[in-house]
This record gives structure tokens, C-alpha cells and sequence, in this order.
């Protein structure tokens, strides 16, 4: 549904503050009165008279804005389009590709997108703004490369910008219309970075991307084909999650198959079969251990822990140490430690405490375990052979 300008909800609006707030909405993060100007002045926005904005005109227009209750402040004093008409106009904007180009390319001129060496960006919320342009504006692969090379000095807010952009909220009609090769991309990018675990965000990109494998199976890359295999196994899909790895040829495909023996209940056997791919990962990686992602490393582990005989169990624990490492083994708040401290006390090698298995939900909804295992998982989850980073893939640069 179409939401339009604010003069087409509030009758005391002008023109001009319908002006003000779209750059408010394209700009999407918080800005400053100079930069919003700016902003207006490289995307060719005009007053009624012709005339370019000038601070105290854009002043006094965000003083309307702000007693309609159109915008808001924060604490150091910078406005943002409100909530969530603000979300909604902006996807409005990007819906229309002349104008999404447009914004994309007056963003571009302001920060001299292909000129500088690198953006601050000092929040989140900033960076995940400019990837939504980037996508969305009509921007291509390389576009967004160049951004992870502008941002490089700021990977660490890399992986949370994105989650930010693409799935908060996801917009399967706007993801729609990107070039294939970006849509893969990202695609790829996210299921790397997300857990493969149960999470209300993710699920509609990963149902986008199931629907992809019957319109345009070229969308989908052999790697997300095995993610989207893994999401089919907690779905108890086995079946759909069996087919999507028919035809890829990597160590972790047998894994993969492994776990679903398991799933099953043939523990024995899919046990055996995940230790055969093991060495076949290995010998790929050349490495001995993190040869599989945590989301079915555990299911491993479960299938020796349901064996009756305490050799399977101290192989369990073997490898969750491994897994863990030094470090993260002795930490028994930790993914891979919890698994530890438990087996320890089925062994009777550990006092009792059941509380280190309770999951006490952040105010954010993410428990302190949880967020730990999401940074193994990223750094663990990609299949054999891709050798890519996890959250980007910029090239080092230097400035001038």
C-alpha cells in the first residue's frame, strides 16, 4: 500500500516540509542540520521559489516537522525521520527506481563515494543506512564491495549493519528486483553471518530463497544451497533438505547427510559417517578441528551421548574440547563449553549444576551464550573450500 509524503496525512504540511522529510527518510540514519542540507543540496532539491535550502530554512522547516511529531531528536541533538512512517516512506522511495537512483546517486556525490579512502561511520546504524542505499538505490556488487573497502577501518560493525539492513525488516519485493548477482551475494553473506539456529529475522529471506530454487535456481549459490539444507533439518524437512544437496560435491555435504542419519535416530551409523567427513573436511581444509558448523556438530555429539557405553561418551567430550579450544573450554558459559561441563557430569568427573544450562534472555532477546555461539558459528559455519571472510571483503587500503 501506497504511503506517500506527509502532506497526504497531515494538511498542515507544505510542500517544502514533504521536501525535508523524504531526505530526512532516504537518509534513514540520525544527521545533523549541515549534513541534512547537504544532502538536499547534492540530490538538487529546490525551495518553491527555486532557490537551494539554506540552514536556517531547513531550521525552521524541522521545527514544523518536530511539533507535527514528523521527526525526532535525540540526545545530541540530531533528527531522524519518526517511526515508522519514516521506514515506510523510505521503502516507498526505493520502490520507484528513478527516484531510488536519484538518492543513491546524491548520497554518492555528498560522501564522494568513488574518491575517498574510507567513510566514518562510528555507529551501526549509520553503516546498515548506507548499505539499504547501496542495495536498494539501484547500487550493483561492486558498489557494495566498494562500501566494505570504505568501511574497512569499521569491519566490526559489519556483520550487525548488515543483519540491520537486509532483514530488519526483510523486504522480499525490494530484495526482488536487485540483480541476481547481488541477490547471491548477499544471500551468501547473510546465512554466513546468521546462526543456524531458530530466528524469527532470518526466516523470511531463508523462505525467499527455498522459493528461489524452483524460479531461478541460479539465484542460489552451491554453498547457501547447503545452509538452506541445514535451516530444512531443524525444519524436519529432511526430504527437501536431502535434494538441496544432490548435485554439490564438498566434505560438508557428507556431514551434512551424517546429521540427518542422526536426526533420524541412527545414531551408530550417522556417528561413523560424520567421522568419515571429518577426514574428508580435513584433508580438504588441512586442519584437523572447527571441520564442521556448530549447528551440526552438536547433533554429533548428541548421537554419541545416546550410545550406552562410556567410550562414546568421553569421545563426545573429546571432541566438543577440541572444538572449543583451550580457551573456550574452560569456559563453562561458553557454546562448546557448556557441552563440556555437561558430559563432565554425566561422567561423574563434575559436580552437578544445572544452572549453567539455563538461558537468560538479554533485554534485546539474545541470551550472553547465544551471541557467543553466533560469533563461533559465523567463524565456523562456511563450508569446505570457501575461503572468503565472514563479514567482508574489502581490500587493505592506505590513505593518501
Amino acid at each position: 500500500m501506497a504511503v506517500g509524503d506527509i502532506t497526504a496525512y497531515d494538511r498542515n504540511m507544505t510542500v517544502e516540509d514533504a521536501l525535508v522529510h523524504d531526505t530526512l527518510c532516504a537518509m534513514q540514519a540520525p544527521t545533523g542540520l549541515v549534513r541534512l542540507t547537504e544532502m538536499m543540496a547534492a540530490a538538487g532539491v529546490r525551495t518553491l521559489r527555486g532557490a537551494a535550502f539554506h540552514p536556517p530554512e531547513v531550521k525552521r522547516v524541522l521545527e514544523r516537522l518536530l511539533a507535527g511529531g514528523h521527526v525526532t531528536r535525540d540526545a545530541q541533538g540530531r533528527i531522524r525521520a519518526a517511526l515508522p512512517h519514516g521506514a515506510a516512506r523510505f521503502a516507498e522511495l526505493m520502490r520507484d527506481p528513478q527516484r531510488a537512483r536519484a538518492w543513491f546517486d546524491a548520497w554518492r556525490k555528498l560522501v564522494r563515494f568513488e574518491q575517498v579512502y574510507s567513510l566514518g561511520f562510528q555507529e551501526e546504524e549509520q553503516l546498515a543506512a548506507a548499505m539499504r542505499l547501496v542495495v536498494y538505490g539501484g547500487g550493483t556488487l561492486e558498489h557494495l564491495d566498494r562500501l566494505g573497502a570504505l568501511a574497512y577501518t569499521f569491519t566490526h560493525l559489519w556483520r550487525g549493519a548488515l543483519r540491520r539492513a537486509v532483514l530488519q525488516p526483510f523486504d522480499a519485493d525490494l530484495f526482488s528486483r536487485l540483480e541476481p548477482a547481488l541477490q547471491t551475494d548477499l544471500g551468501d553473506r547473510m546465512l554466513t553471518v546468521l546462526s543456524g539456529f531458530a530466528e524469527a529475522q532470518v526466516r523470511p529471506l531463508e523462505d525467499w530463497l527455498l522459493a528461489q530454487l524452483d524460479k531461478a535456481p541460479s539465484v542460489v549459490s552451491p554453498s547457501t544451497r547447503l545452509r538452506l539444507a541445514e535451516t530444512l533439518l531443524y525444519r524436519a524437512d529432511l526430504d527437501r533438505a536431502r535434494k538441496l544437496c544432490a548435485g554439490v560435491r564438498t566434505a560438508a555435504v557428507e556431514l551434512l547427510q551424517a546429521a540427518f542419519d542422526m536426526a533420524e535416530g541412527h545414531w551408530e551409523d550417522g556417528a561413523r559417517r560424520f567421522e568419515a567427513g571429518c577426514k574428508i573436511a580435513g584433508a580438504e581444509l588441512g586442519r584437523r578441528k572447527n571441520l564442521a558448523s556448530p549447528a551440526i556438530g552438536w547433533i554429533y555429539v548428541m548421537a554419541l551421548l545416546a550410545q550406552p557405553t562410556p567410550a562414546a561418551w568421553s569421545k563426545a567430550r573429546k571432541f566438543a574440547a577440541a572444538e572449543a579450544g583451550k580457551r573456550d573450554a574452560a569456559d563453562p558459559f561458553g557454546f562448546w563449553g557448556v557441552w563440556v561441563d555437561a558430559i563432565d557430569q554425566r561422567l561423574g568427573d563434575a559436580p552437578k549444576a544445572h544452572g549453567h544450562f539455563r538461558l537468560a534472555a538479554s533485554p534485546t532477546g539474545r541470551s550472553h551464550r547465544r551471541r557467543r555461539l553466533d560469533r563461533q558459528h559465523t567463524r565456523d559455519r562456511r563450508p569446505a573450500g570457501d575461503r572468503r571472510p565472514a563479514v567482508a571483503r574489502p581490500a587493505r587500503h592506505h590513505r593518501a
